[in-house]
């Protein structure tokens, strides 16, 4: 029996994908075929329609719903459910041609000849006019359909970054009226907050904004928060025109982890939330499982966005990616690991794009259940349907959450801000210190909640922020709050630098941080590779002979506790590891970089400070444990990324397996195992 869905009349995990019958409207045996296959695999759910535009609207004005009409009825008849897209992320060819505002113009001013997709200005009055048109016709023809369940808003927003920016007069024009309204209509103020009088930059109007110019960091950090905010409105814009219409649940699939659109403002617009997932398997070991724990986070940070509803997996690859080199074919096993551990990290569902590879074009070679008009009896299609089949095991499962005490703050402004900054951290090693985190706190076997800067503290017992270069406003006074009321935080080195327009921090590094911590900090020593300084803790906080490598942080402790010290180089003595008492809480500075096992090491003690023991347990690296839970069951999931058996240490707890059989403390995992256990709420 399976617990509640999002969906009218669903109770079980949705397994299907995206389906494109448009691209084979020719082969009425295709058609045909992919009904009976849908049943034969136990497909319960499809998203249609996605790229369809110039099928459905051959002509301006010309609609042609006959084929959907047919094909809805098809699936209806073999039990599919039907996620309707709005076709609005790639427009037909005579748009382009007919309206050339639409298309997007590019950094040398050059309006682009319609290609590829997302090629669609986002101000355009007519691509919203026009894209309005085909969702209301949409969402009024089949609104009342009940093999409709529920809407699919464009496709994969923001795509990358060229396909995100548009540089035409009309984007240029709202681009400067958004930091009007940003900055109070005051350009003294935009001025000071940019530090424009570097270099002779400072601005007498508005008009003499223009994104490109790099060496005004909050100029393109602004631009790109500009384009995300258009993003968002574009999704407002077609939502307004379904809800016209139609009260069924409706998502957008977020893609390409966090690093494009702000999914923070476009999730408050959604009833659920979709994402697309496509982990790297090459079959090294270690770089695999970097990657399934870097995939493990970004699943986590958008599950986080609506942490008490389940998400939805609305794309994978049951085979290959064709993006991938080498295109390395998935090992037996590893499709069904990938799977379940979506459905481990929040997901209820499993779906796939695509259902049926095209024949021709750019993605001819992508995977999918059924690859082009082959034979249908393949490795692939049978382990499809055995993933059917393990997720009807574990329908009971199906509406549950995860409930975290702990948080990690991981976001697009902390990315976008290291993007867009010269000198100190780059991007790409905030991820890798994040992941680090991330890593830790998983060896520990704790839910954990990937969070941005402005969410809901209230609902945490513990926080960690690495590296919180920029601070968003009221995040520090936020933290004080969270603290003082008995919370526990850490931060790390390379925080609190500068504010949200990249400014140095007023009073220099920390800023606000500065009282909540009870340090200041004077420097950073950015460490040679072969560079270690050795550390000396206090109390077992870290372990013996513990060295800190890549960064080493000169602060001093102003009304801070010293848990331990730099012993070697010329900052000897100096702190490395302090904790401020504040109000009822801790909060925690880690000044030096430590490697993987020691921050586990630390963790743990955190963690125990914190009365979070029971939750933790000893968890080897490649094995992933997360717990959901409904009203009367938690259920505790084991993935093992690897090839070779494993042994788990279950967390404290009374855990029976799905026959009600209790395992004990140690249980084994096979090769690329995910094993259930469950016990009751109390």
């Amino acid at each position: 029996m399976g617990g509640a869905s999002i969906f009218n009349n669903v109770n079980n995990f949705l397994t299907g994908g995206d389906y494109n019958p448009d691209q084979w409207l020719n082969r009425p045996d295709i058609l045909q075929q992919d009904a009976q296959l849908m049943q034969k695999l136990g497909i319960n759910a499809v998203s249609l329609g996605i790229f369809a535009w110039a099928t459905l609207e051959p002509d301006e004005g010309n609609f042609q719903f006959d084929w959907l009409d047919q094909t809805i009825e098809r699936l209806d008849k073999v039990g599919v459910h039907v996620i309707l897209a709005t076709p609005t992320a790639a427009r037909p060819m005579w748009l382009g041609l007919k309206y050339p505002d639409v298309c997007i113009t590019s950094k040398d001013g050059k309006r682009e000849y319609p290609k590829l997709r997302h090629n669609f200005c986002w101000t355009s009055d007519n691509y919203r006019d026009k894209s309005a048109i085909i969702i209301d016709k949409l969402a009024e023809r089949y609104a009342s359909c009940d093999t409709v369940i529920g809407w699919h808003i464009n496709n994969e927003y923001g795509g990358h970054a060229d396909w995100a920016h548009c540089y035409c007069d009309s984007c240029i024009t709202n681009f400067q009226h958004w930091l009007k309204q940003r900055y109070d209509h005051d350009i003294d103020k935009l001025n000071d907050s940019w530090w424009t009088r570097f270099w002779s930059h400072t601005y007498q109007s508005w008009d003499q904004i223009r994104p490109g110019d790099h060496s005004v960091e909050a100029l393109g950090l602004n631009w790109v928060r500009y384009c995300s905010d258009m993003v968002e409105d574009f999704l407002a814009h077609e939502i307004k025109h379904i809800r016209k219409h139609c009260s069924k649940p409706l998502t957008t699939n977020m893609h390409g982890h966090l690093q494009i659109t702000d999914y923070v403002k476009l999730a408050k617009h959604l009833d659920f939330l979709s994402y697309d997932s496509y982990p790297r398997i090459y079959g090294i070991e270690d770089e695999d499982i970097k990657n399934l724990y870097y995939e493990s986070l970004y699943l986590d940070a958008i599950r986080s966005l609506k942490p008490d509803t389940p998400w939805y997996l609305i794309e994978s690859c049951p085979s290959l990616p064709q993006y991938f080199s080498p295109l390395r074919l998935k090992r037996p096993g590893v499709h069904n690991m990938l799977s379940l551990k979506t459905v481990a990290q929040g997901s209820d569902s499993v779906m796939y794009f695509q259902w049926r590879a095209g024949r021709g074009s750019i993605e001819k070679h992508h995977g999918a259940v059924i690859m082009h008009d082959s034979p249908t009896d393949t490795r692939v299609t049978r382990e499809v349907a055995e993933i059917r089949t393990n997720l009807d095991n574990i329908n009971q499962t199906l509406g549950s959450t995860i409930k975290s005490d702990v948080a990690l703050i991981f976001d697009t402004e902390s990315i976008h801000a290291l993007e867009h900054n010269h000198g100190g951290p780059t991007a790409k090693q905030y991820r890798e210190e994040v992941l680090k985190h991330y890593r830790a706190l998983a060896r520990l076997g704790i839910n954990c909640d990937v969070i941005d800067q402005t969410a809901d503290f209230s609902r945490y017992k513990f926080i960690t922020a690495p590296i919180a270069y920029a601070l968003q406003p009221s995040f520090a006074t936020r933290i004080h709050k969270f603290v003082s009321q008995g919370g526990h935080f850490l931060t790390t080195f390379w925080s609190g630098i500068t504010d949200q327009d990249l400014c140095i921090s007023a009073g220099g590094r920390l800023g606000p941080l500065r009282d909540i911590l009870g340090i200041t900090s004077e420097e950073i020593d950015c460490l040679r590779e072969d560079e270690r300084i050795l550390l000396e803790a206090e109390q077992d906080w870290l372990p013996p002979k513990t060295h800190s490598s890549t960064y080493s942080e000169l602060v001093h402790a102003s009304h801070a506790h010293v848990l331990a010290s730099y012993a070697t180089e010329f900052y000897a003595g100096r702190p490395a590891l302090t904790l401020n008492y504040l109000g009822d809480g801790r909060a925690y500075y880690q000044a030096a970089a430590l490697d993987l096992d020691t921050l586990r090491h630390f963790y743990n003690r955190l963690l125990t400070e914190a009365e979070l023991t029971d939750q933790l347990a000893d968890i080897q690296n490649g094995v992933l444990i997360k717990r959901r839970s409904n009203s009367t069951n938690e259920f505790l999931f084991a993935v093992n990324f690897m090839e070779d058996p494993c042994e788990v240490s279950l967390p404290t707890g009374d855990w029976h397996d799905l026959e009600n059989n209790l395992v004990g403390t140690e249980v084994p995992l096979d090769s690329y195992q995910v094993a259930v256990f469950t016990q009751s709420c109390g």
